[in-house]
């Protein structure tokens, strides 16, 4: 039996899914999220290329003093 299966439903080789695979959410203030970026030696328009958003964006990110709601 695998993981996610109970006895009457456990089939070799298969698994039950409860739940469909969420991406994974951090929520991080400005200042953490510069941080990070610096640590890892990206530049505003990096990070802004590999997240799919503005520079403007990012910026105003990190400028927030607290984490955002959404």
């Amino acid at each position: 039996m695998t993981v996610g299966q109970n006895a009457s439903s456990a089939q070799p080789g298969t698994r039950s899914i409860c739940h469909p695979a969420r991406p994974l959410v951090f929520v991080l203030d400005g200042q953490r999220l510069r941080q990070l970026r610096r640590q890892r030696g990206m530049s505003q328009e990096a990070l802004a290329d590999r997240a799919g958003m503005s520079v403007a964006t990012v910026g105003r990110l990190e400028r927030q003093d607290r984490p955002s709601c959404r």
